[in-house]
């Protein structure tokens, strides 16, 4: 998906509070602003808290609890089921009580290291697409990485040279590909 696994996240907020997203294909749901005055609405079965720390997640076969902190006071909420939709570095420490010895191995056998992170506007998509770029490209060589991403390729007009876009660039890591 554009943007790698970020798209998954509207869908499901789409599928657990439909009033939340408009829109009904994938181009569509991605790019809606978000209804944040519906994500913690009473009216709705699921209500999705914003500002809020979590600190441990918990579930059996009856309920699925989340406790967190928000506004100077800590809750915790109940429910049937608790998506934990983070990185592992640190989703990890919120279910390893819960995680088997072998799921904590995967995910600290990950190795977390800083990334230089650019986005940078561009006037003109005419470059790009006279290249024929696809969405991401990626790059592995001598000292450095590169990778970038074009924000609106999955867009009607990715082939539209006129068209301004985004690219986000990473890379900065100096270890070579043995490493």
């Amino acid at each position: 998906l554009p943007g790698g696994n970020e798209g998954v996240a509207p869908h499901i907020v789409r599928w657990l509070i439909p009033s939340a997203i408009n829109g009904t294909t994938t181009y569509e749901i991605i790019k809606s602003a978000i209804r944040v005055d519906q994500l913690d609405s009473a009216q709705h079965n699921v209500r999705i808290r914003q500002s809020a720390m979590v600190l441990r997640v918990n579930t059996n076969e009856k309920e699925a609890s989340v406790i967190y902190h928000r506004g100077g006071k800590f809750y915790r909420s109940r429910g049937s089921a608790v998506i934990v939709a983070g990185q592992s570095h640190t989703a990890r420490h919120l279910v390893e009580h819960i995680a088997s010895e072998d799921q904590l191995k995967a995910m600290r056998s990950f190795v977390q290291v800083p990334t230089v992170v650019a986005n940078v506007a561009l006037r003109s998509a005419a470059a790009l697409v006279g290249l024929g770029l696809g969405y991401d490209q990626y790059w592995w060589g001598s000292k450095f990485w590169a990778d970038f991403v074009i924000a609106d390729w999955v867009s009607p007009q990715r082939n539209n040279p006129s068209r301004p876009t985004a690219l986000t660039f990473y890379g900065g890591n100096l270890a070579g590909p043995e490493e």
